[in-house]
């Protein structure tokens, strides 16, 4: 089950693209039929917020990950966490990357997935192997890799 909430920053259209990159991730991924994950698409005044709270860092950032460790909700679904996206951070990215907004989105959906998933980019081999695993569910989801 999929849960996204939205802010007025963020389309209609645009969290349609998020929870089909997210369905699509996960059939790449070893997925239970029954896992949970709640989504907030939101702005950088909110994200920074979240992120002072429980990170101690105070700035704004694209994209938060709280694994909920895999516990059972009162549905019996496993809870993966919540993803936390600033749609003010994706727009100022992409366009200094110079990358479509789209495929940015779907990138950064992925990479909050990952880490929902335990996958980690603290030490070099470990950040190879989740930016593998993005360029690899991204291609399959039809977008490019996003580290070219």
């Amino acid at each position: 089950m999929i849960d996204i909430s939205l802010t007025d920053d963020w389309s209609k259209e645009e969290s349609l693209l998020v929870k089909k990159v997210l369905m699509g991730a996960l059939d790449n991924l070893e997925n239970q039929d029954k896992e949970e994950i709640s989504v907030r698409l939101t702005n950088d005044y909110e994200i920074r917020k979240l992120n002072r709270k429980y990170r101690n860092i105070d700035k704004t950032t694209n994209v938060l990950s709280f694994p909920m460790n895999n516990k059972i909700n009162n549905l019996g679904h496993k809870m993966l966490g919540d993803i936390v996206i600033s749609k003010d951070t994706l727009l100022r990215e992409s366009k200094e990357k110079k990358k479509d907004l789209d495929a940015y989105i779907a990138h950064m959906i992925i990479h909050g997935l990952l880490h929902l998933k335990g996958y980690e980019h603290q030490e070099k081999a470990d950040a190879e192997i989740m930016e593998n695993r993005e360029i690899m569910i991204l291609k399959k989801l039809g977008f490019p890799n996003p580290y070219l």
